[in-house]
């Protein structure tokens, strides 16, 4: 899963996108998403996980009055250029936000 990701956010309450980007890098234990649509970003803490699939806490680091914090994410390999993310209210474990991103060249 390590490396550098992009693509675009969908929320399914609210019908929106957004560009998305996301940095993983599981031997330095940084994990980091950036949502410049959003004006925020934030820092990932794994939980568990292995080389195809890994689960996640964000909380916000920058932008935090407008994205939620403690998010539950779920990251997992389709092949070795894209991965699939899928996140989850803090409060309720209901999906709301899901995502393919590409490894960026």
């Amino acid at each position: 899963l390590d490396g550098n990701w992009k693509g675009v956010g969908y929320q399914k309450n609210f019908a929106m996108n957004w560009k998305f980007r996301l940095s993983i890098d599981s031997k330095n234990h940084k994990f980091e998403s950036d949502y410049s649509d959003l004006s925020c970003g934030g820092e990932w803490t794994l939980l568990k996980g292995d080389e195809n699939k890994a689960y996640f806490i964000e909380k916000m680091t920058k932008g935090v009055d407008k994205c939620n914090n403690g998010n539950k994410i779920m990251v997992s390999r389709l092949n070795n250029d894209y991965i699939t993310i899928t996140y989850f209210m803090p409060n309720t474990n209901e999906m709301y936000v899901y995502s393919t991103l590409e490894r960026e060249k």
